[in-house]
């Protein structure tokens, strides 16, 4: 089995697609395994499975986590704060010799859930501003009297 066998065969796994519930059960049992590393790794992949099949926004081979994210927060439905936990702990969890403890891992499951819920209720992306809505009416200047009418009055 050759490299390139390899990479055709996760490329065929990542075409297919996990089933959300399948990717979030897949973190619980993580994180039952006190594995939270793992659990966090997992909980972006579910995070990801997510936004494919609610959203039909997937996710390139060379685009990051926080790249992944921002196409979310642009899509209008899920915000950065509420992303941020699990993408600063999968970081921590793949790419640090740090540990992610458990209450960093509540603060992950906490925000997939929501997330999850927000998605799966089906909410509207949310509308961008048009180009007139944030423009200001200019006001008019108060007319004033005239010469004329000043003569008049005095």
């Amino acid at each position: 089995m050759g490299l390139f066998d390899f990479l055709s065969r996760f490329r065929e796994q990542k075409e297919k697609g996990v089933s959300t519930s399948a990717a979030m059960n897949d973190v619980k049992k993580a994180a039952q395994a006190s594995n939270y590393n793992q659990a966090s790794i997992k909980a972006f992949y579910a995070l990801e499975s997510i936004g494919q099949n609610y959203a039909q926004i997937n996710r390139d081979i060379s685009t990051t986590a926080r790249e992944y994210s921002q196409l979310l927060v642009d899509e209008g439905r899920a915000s950065t704060e509420e992303l941020e936990p699990i993408i600063l702990n999968f970081e921590i969890a793949k790419y640090s010799p740090d540990e992610v403890t458990f209450d960093d891992y509540r603060d992950v499951e906490t925000a997939l859930d929501s997330i999850y819920m927000i998605y799966k209720k089906g909410k509207p992306a949310k509308s961008k501003k048009s180009a007139k809505a944030g423009k200001k009416k200019r006001k008019r200047p108060k007319k004033r009297a005239t010469g004329a009418r000043r003569r008049r009055s005095s």
